[in-house]
């Protein structure tokens, strides 16, 4: 082909050419009709939908030429990574939206000032720009993987630290969510364009949505250039979000349920621009962790032993037998040394000056705080748990209750109701200590008597059995 388009017309005869790996069953042998060694493919179509079985071949290796071997699991994994969190996402708005009957045509007072908005809709326009180059690339596999950092994003961080604003019924919440599951319909809609349709069709409340009539008539628009200020904000939330899983991380390390409120958390940044970027974000971060106080360090090595190491991949062959040398004298770091090399800068040990892929850092728990670290960052929790702490988890744990027994009892998420709780005098007085904050999270009122319940149910809380008693008013 090559050969005639140059004899012919003097150019190549094409530009790009897309090579696909062999899809192989699940054994890693050919798929084959006499073995039946491969599901039915009707079936896995009518069970999950082509656009889960789409999004599994687009996302594996045989986008990059290789074989792939494939598996059910696999398409089931694609189903809960990209398209149930987008229904997620999707359901929630639509329960709000019609609760307050948001209308977009009717917003008229300007871009929103919450800097929740503006970080999410920051990222949509980075996902934009990822998806557009990958496409252009040819690079289809890098989208896939964008799109459930993305969903991630929005499920578990816009939507679930704004529900506040929408059960207020924030217009600016109500559009921002309304311009991303837009948007994200259109970015989705080339690697599974049934569901993008879908979305996109119960989402056209507008006159232009409604005359374009298909997610797949719609224009994209071009990914913008970011100022300095947007920049500094991405890093400053994806900053904060790093400390927040550090600090879950340990809960869950020592069986620490996120209900139970603690103290305080120390934070061991590398520079003061780490450490003005959390001082920001200090409320955020209390709340999502559940402490009372973060406290920022500026000395990372304080809260956990920093060792360095040689890179043997990047050194072995550079420095020979020298490398054990160097791996004794890196033991003896100075603290100098090691603070650079936690902020990523060239590091001198003895008569080496090492890049950053020359060495490797590791932080090691050190005392007898609860530790975790990420690259450069260390987060030490406070372990401690006073009375008025342990009270204080005590209506936390109430409140996760009610609101599922809430759902259980099938209430919608506006009703109000009345609880009454059934638990001996000392849990009682422990809830009581709460009742304006279980009243407002639950929208309850806590009542000592009640008639008839809708619903009933025996929970345990703090190793005591209690009943709750609901009823609609």
């Amino acid at each position: 082909m090559n050969v005639l388009a140059t004899a012919l017309f003097d150019k190549p005869a094409f530009l790009n050419v897309v090579v696909n790996g062999l899809v192989l069953a699940s054994d890693g042998k050919k798929m084959s009709k006499s073995l039946k060694n491969y599901p039915d493919p009707m079936a896995t179509l009518d069970e999950f939908g082509a656009d889960s079985v789409r999004l599994y071949l687009l996302n594996s290796p045989a986008t990059f030429g290789d074989e792939v071997r494939f598996s059910i699991e696999g398409v089931k994994d694609n189903t809960r990574r990209v398209l149930l969190p987008l229904w997620n996402a999707y359901s929630f708005f639509a329960t709000y939206a019609a609760i307050d009957g948001f209308d977009p045509e009717a917003i008229s007072d300007g871009p929103s000032s919450n800097e929740l908005d503006q970080w999410i809709l920051l990222k949509l326009n980075e996902l934009t720009r990822e998806i557009d180059s990958s496409m252009q690339s040819y690079q289809i596999a890098r989208a896939c993987p964008a799109l459930v950092v993305f969903l991630d994003d929005l499920n578990n961080w816009y939507i679930r630290r704004n529900r506040r604003r929408f059960w207020g019924s924030d217009t600016h919440a109500h559009a921002t969510l309304f311009a991303v599951l837009t948007r994200t319909c259109q970015l989705l809609a080339p690697f599974a364009p049934f569901t993008a349709d879908h979305f996109w069709r119960q989402l056209s409340f507008t006159k232009e949505m409604q005359t374009t009539e298909s997610v797949h008539l719609s224009l994209l628009p071009d990914a913008r250039e970011l100022t300095e200020e947007q920049r500094e904000l991405l890093a400053r939330v994806d900053l904060a979000r790093r400390v927040v899983e550090l600090g879950r991380t340990i809960r869950v390390n020592h069986r620490i349920k996120i209900r139970q409120p603690l103290e305080d958390m120390t934070v061991g940044v590398t520079s003061e621009r780490d450490r003005g970027r959390l001082q920001r974000m200090e409320s955020t971060i209390t709340e999502e962790l559940n402490i009372k106080r973060l406290i920022i360090s500026l000395d990372p090595g304080s809260l956990a032993d920093v060792v360095l190491k040689p890179q043997f991949k990047t050194l072995g062959k550079k420095l020979g037998t020298a490398i054990k040398d160097l791996q004794a004298a890196m033991s003896e770091a100075t603290r100098e040394a090691k603070s650079a090399a936690l902020e990523g800068l060239p590091i001198t040990i003895a008569s080496w000056t090492l890049s950053p892929d020359e060495y490797v850092v590791e932080l090691r728990p050190s005392g007898n705080r609860l530790v975790a670290t990420d690259r450069e960052l260390v987060a030490s929790l406070n372990p401690e748990i006073s009375e008025a702490l342990r009270l204080e988890g005590i209506a936390r744990e109430l409140v996760s209750s009610v609101q599922k027994a809430r759902k259980a009892a099938g209430y919608e998420v506006e009703d109000r109701i009345q609880l009454r709780v059934r638990a001996s005098d000392d849990l009682l007085q422990a809830i009581m200590t709460s009742q304006a904050y279980i009243e407002e999270e639950t929208l309850s009122k806590l009542v000592t008597a009640l008639g008839q319940p809708d619903y009933a149910e025996h929970i345990e809380i703090d190793n005591e059995r209690m009943e709750i008693e609901l009823t609609r008013t």
